[in-house]
């Protein structure tokens, strides 16, 4: 599915967000606080704009994914930008990395696709050294009745039809679906802990719409800016 939309993903998820997707990963971004010379993994990195906008900070940057046409575009977009960005296939249950690989490590709108979050959450840490930050950021719904309710409009009947529209494509019914369903930020701030996240924290972004999620490896590490 994922690779049947790859062609129009980012121009669907900009036009769709109205452009706030952009403002989300420059959060998240901010959150993670990568540092020059750390090695950063982004984690179902789709089309890689997670990746790039941390490469910026002059860390190292891998990417993985699952779906090979988004890590094609991943991989043209970071040429095109002349931006020096690893991207391999990889499962997010079962990363192709080696244990303490990374001092840090984000995931974009990754989390509710996957089978077992938990373990997906775990295999993360697996691979973050100890005090490694981890950042996911993902949707939720607004706690506010009127921003809910103004919300559940816009993503139940406007978004899946344009996207429909658009990619020629049943995909973005199922961003629909995987949203709504999806648990509260509290329980995904449960969820860190289960995997073996300390000082776990979670910030919610314009309104609730989407959620910004924080925990590290070990008893040490900062908390998020």
């Amino acid at each position: 599915m994922f690779g049947r939309i790859a062609p129009t993903y980012d121009g669907l998820n900009r036009a769709l967000s109205l452009g706030t997707d952009v403002l989300w990963r420059r959060a998240a971004i901010r959150c993670l606080a990568p540092r020059s010379g750390e090695h950063i993994a982004d984690i179902c990195c789709g089309t890689g704009d997670l990746a790039l906008a941390a490469q910026r900070s002059g860390c190292t940057v891998t990417g993985a994914d699952f779906t090979e046409p988004m890590l094609v575009r991943a991989l043209a977009k970071s040429r095109r930008r002349g931006q020096a960005v690893s991207f391999a296939a990889g499962d997010a249950l079962a990363l192709p990395w080696r244990d303490r690989s990374f001092q840090g490590a984000v995931m974009g709108f990754g989390l509710r696709n996957l089978a077992d979050p938990v373990e997906g959450l775990s295999e993360a840490g697996r691979v973050l050294q100890e005090g490694g930050r981890f950042v996911v950021l993902e949707f939720s719904r607004p706690s506010s009745r009127l921003v809910r309710s103004t919300f559940d409009i816009y993503f139940r009947h406007v978004l899946p039809r344009v996207g429909r529209w658009v990619s020629r494509d049943d995909a973005y019914q199922y961003l629909v679906d995987t949203v709504m369903g999806f648990p509260s930020p509290a329980e995904v701030e449960d969820w860190f802990r289960q995997a073996g996240f300390a000082h776990v924290e979670r910030r919610l972004l314009s309104g609730g719409i989407a959620c910004l999620h924080r925990g590290v490896v070990g008893g040490s590490g900062e908390a998020a800016g």
